[in-house]
């Protein structure tokens, strides 16, 4: 799967293609978590008179045969379908409820080495918050992101080409203190999924 192909599977009414931010490294630590009722099929929420949303649905089903369960997100939209491996992990004081997921695109390219080496696998991250009703998704703002670049404020980003994104190249280690500044700098883009 190209990397355009995947900032556009990770779309809500295309908000997400347009925050798309990669990391070469995952951003989740050693141990995953559990999240409680995050399972299920969503949908974003429809606006009376709105124009061009995309028909989209996002399935995330759990393996409980492993300990803690892994995931994995389908995402739907106008009849293609994407996967991705989803790793559940939680980040100390920024918010009780509060998860993320590390995203990375599922390729079964059994026997093709030559093809797996020249395809980099790039993981992206969400911020998630279970819902009575549905899910609380967030994605990292590209364009806060840009300005901050452009100040000097953040050294580990370079640019993607020639998809325009961004593209994450500190470890684990700081990513992960990157995304606590990133919350606490309200540098996420939130989006509702109701629960179908």
């Amino acid at each position: 799967m190209e990397m355009a192909t995947f900032s556009k599977l990770l779309s809500v009414a295309a908000a997400f293609a347009a925050s798309f931010v990669a990391s070469v490294q995952p951003f989740y630590p050693e141990k995953w978590v559990a999240v409680p009722g995050l399972a299920g099929t969503y949908s974003p929420m429809r606006v009376v008179g709105e124009a061009g949303t995309p028909n989209e649905t996002f399935v995330i089903t759990k393996n409980p045969w492993v300990d803690p369960p892994s995931y994995e997100l389908t995402v739907t939209m106008n009849g293609k379908a994407g996967e991705f491996e989803a790793a559940p992990f939680q980040l100390e004081s920024v918010g009780v409820g509060v998860y993320f997921l590390d995203l990375k695109p599922k390729l079964e390219v059994a026997g093709n080495t030559l093809f797996r080496a020249h395809s980099l696998q790039v993981h992206s991250v969400v911020k998630v918050k279970v819902l009575k009703d549905g899910l609380s998704l967030a994605f990292l703002d590209k364009s806060a992101l840009k300005k901050r670049r452009a100040a000097g404020k953040l050294s580990s980003l370079v640019d993607s080409d020639p998809y325009g994104g961004l593209l994450l190249t500190a470890p684990t280690v700081e990513l992960q203190g990157f995304l606590k500044t990133a919350v606490a700098d309200g540098l996420f883009i939130e989006h509702i999924l109701y629960r179908r």
